[in-house]
């Protein structure tokens, strides 16, 4: 979809422009960027396909041929795929358990992230908006839950805030001073939009929902940053006529207070059970 979006914005500015200004250059330039805006939609596209159909084959290779049809069949009854996410959910969190440090549950069908100790949550934070990938609907039950039955483990995390905050105390002068000056913790009104990617090759991005046009302004250059990356790795396999990588999305918003707290709260290198 926003994919669909930037192309259609591109071709009316243009058009834009060649109504103030007739010019063969500006057809040209048109041309070629709604060439290359449609190559890259098409290259994204097929490399999610590709993506879909080695994760569901490496999932069937290692299930026997008598299993299979069973499986099939199981698929048919009303509530089994209910059956298999539960299962999953329960496989992930008690592994989540075994764990001593701080983890997140994310349960989208309940719009809701959990951090979790020992398997206890302690804190519950609702979420404003949540979108996936296109890929986590084109793959199989089967494969999607089993998939999602262990932790995913956070390999890179990047911020517009820190993520420990540092206060600056000044030490009294003399003895005099009772109180020394504390430079207030800035962050505060700083906008927070994080990414997360993992090892299972699924980057999470969370961003506040609130905010004037300063948060937005931040929120359009960072997530400006994360896409030109995307965009400079599918040239690079564009050059050498092979299919772009493809990571799978899910793009999280929530309070700014919550996304704040939960940035800060989970360690650089925790883990993430997710639920569909």
């Amino acid at each position: 979809k926003r994919q669909g979006l930037c192309l259609y914005l591109l071709i009316k500015e243009g058009y834009k422009l060649l109504k103030m200004r007739s010019c063969k250059g500006l057809w040209i330039l048109l041309g070629i960027g709604v060439f290359l805006a449609s190559v890259y939609s098409v290259c994204s596209f097929r490399a999610m396909q590709v993506l879909c159909v080695k994760t569901n084959e490496a999932y069937w290779d290692k299930v026997k041929q008598k299993d299979i049809g069973e499986k099939a069949l199981l698929q048919q009854v009303p509530g089994y795929c209910d059956l298999l996410r539960r299962q999953s959910s329960l496989n992930s969190l008690v592994a989540l358990a075994a764990g001593d440090s701080i983890g997140l549950y994310l349960d989208l069908p309940a719009r809701e992230a959990r951090l979790m100790i020992k398997g206890l949550g302690v804190r519950s934070i609702p979420l404003q908006y949540a979108e996936e990938s296109p890929f986590f609907t084109r793959i199989d039950p089967e494969v999607l839950y089993d998939f999602l039955s262990r932790p995913m483990n956070i390999t890179r995390s990047e911020a517009t805030i820190p993520r420990e905050p540092l206060q600056v105390v000044q030490a009294p002068k003399d003895s005099t001073d009772i109180l020394p000056s504390v430079v207030p913790d800035t962050t505060q009104a700083e906008p927070v939009y994080f990414v997360l990617d993992t090892d299972r090759n699924i980057r999470f991005f969370f961003y506040q929902t609130e905010g004037g046009w300063k948060d937005h302004y931040t929120a359009f250059f960072f997530d400006l940053r994360q896409r030109w990356c995307e965009v400079r790795n599918t040239a690079g396999a564009m050059g050498k006529l092979e299919l772009p990588p493809y990571t799978p999305t899910i793009r999280i918003g929530l309070r700014k207070a919550d996304a704040k707290v939960l940035y800060r709260a989970l360690p650089s290198r925790g883990q993430i059970v997710l639920t569909f």
